[in-house]
């Protein structure tokens, strides 16, 4: 059996871990993990102190304010699909290239940013810097559908560590460092970010220089599966950004700003537990059960918020959950939607999933700065009826 060598798949032992990914396969994943991971650092340094960043910036108000946030998601959102479409014609390395590229020139906006119109366009232009879709497609490339989850889980555990240690790092480096430098020691990460993709990872040569065929596209989409994991996207992406802007803003309100750390980094570590199990589930054909599961978490995060007077404790429950809900889906779905789709067009078809998502982180933080600024509560009870909305609709897929 050809791709890794997994015959025999109630195999155990060191024999079956050490064939699952061939040399070559490790090597791919190992790089592309650690790019991730270097670009995870990036943006979790400066993402829990921009709310409480913005606030003091002038011109500032808590829809602009959330607005800062999401439009990093939104230019995603214009982007994802040209970036997937030009990935599958001109090849994944040199999109990556040029998006990092483009993030680094956002980075440096963001240094002189001094007024809430500058953090917007600054983050604006970071967000054109759409490569998580040729990440996900180059995966899909490079591994086979029975390993593609797990496969997926590589960059998961890479990015899950670097949260941490950003989770670590930033509340240091912000008691003797502004966010705008912070902006600048960032850009100093992704240029190196650059030189060392230009270094390790392979060329990719596209299969297709042609224009895409749209009846290969509109095939994909008939697919109901799609459509389902489209919608799970948007909600996950919408959770994330709100959650980044609420756990700041409260700890702001507890004044304890600097403990981001107490809160991040158990529960990351703890969620990468739940990250490797969801992938193994999902390979063995249970995605459907990953899924509910997930989202099921992350509406018992927003539940432990609403009903809990908001303390530093309640805030650790509430992450603990998020995040174990947060990582067993970050994996999942991106690994679901390449299973549905052929290497030629499968940028683009990763592009429109990743499109859906960044809407989703969009509409999450500023309809959140919005809504905190109406009713702290009233942002958890949207979301709330949302999460429980999804989970019936994918429950009701997995009956049927």
């Amino acid at each position: 059996m050809k791709g890794g060598g997994i015959k025999g798949g109630g195999m155990k032992g060191e024999g079956m871990r050490e064939r699952l990914f061939k040399g070559e396969e490790k090597k791919f994943l190992l790089g592309i993990s650690i790019t991730l991971a270097l670009m995870q650092l990036g943006l979790l340094l400066v993402m829990p102190f921009l709310a409480v960043f913005g606030e003091g910036l002038d011109g500032n108000t808590p829809g602009l304010v959330g607005f800062s946030i999401g439009v990093f998601g939104l230019t995603q959102a214009f982007l994802q699909i040209p970036y997937g479409n030009w990935s599958d014609r001109y090849g994944r390395k040199r999109m990556i290239l040029i998006g990092l590229t483009i993030n680094a020139f956002g980075l440096i906006i963001g240094y002189f940013a001094h007024d809430i119109w500058v953090l917007i366009i600054a983050r604006a232009v970071q967000g054109a810097g759409a490569i998580g879709t040729v990440i996900f497609a180059w995966i899909g490339d490079r591994i086979e559908p029975a390993r593609r989850s797990r496969a997926m889980a590589y960059p998961g555990i890479f990015v899950g560590i670097a949260s941490i240690l950003s989770f670590i790092v930033g509340p240091v480096l912000h008691r003797f460092m502004t966010v705008n430098d912070v902006f600048l020691a960032i850009f100093i990460l992704v240029i190196g970010v650059i030189i060392f993709i230009q270094i390790t990872l392979p060329a990719h040569t596209p299969t297709t220089r042609s224009g895409i065929k749209r009846k290969d596209v509109v095939a994909v989409f008939k697919q109901r599966k799609v459509w389902g994991y489209l919608m799970a996207g948007v909600m996950m992406n919408y959770v994330l950004t709100s959650f980044f802007f609420l756990i700041p803003v409260h700890l702001d309100l507890l004044h304890q700003t600097n403990l981001n750390w107490v809160i991040f980094v158990p529960t990351t570590l703890t969620a990468l537990i739940f990250l490797r199990v969801s992938s193994v589930m999902a390979d063995k054909g249970k995605l459907t059960t990953v899924l509910v599961s997930g989202f099921t978490l992350l509406l018992m995060s927003m539940v432990v918020l609403l009903l809990f007077p908001i303390t530093l404790i309640t805030l650790i429950i509430s992450a603990f959950f998020f995040m174990a809900g947060f990582m067993s889906l970050n994996t999942t779905l991106p690994a679901a939607v390449t299973l549905l789709t052929g290497s030629t067009i499968r940028g683009t078809v990763t592009g429109v999933y990743s499109t859906f998502q960044n809407v989703g982180s969009f509409v999450g933080s500023t309809l959140t700065g919005v809504l905190f600024g109406i009713g702290h509560n009233i942002p958890v009870i949207v979301e709330g009826i949302l999460l429980f909305i999804v989970i019936a609709v994918l429950s009701i897929t997995k009956r049927k």
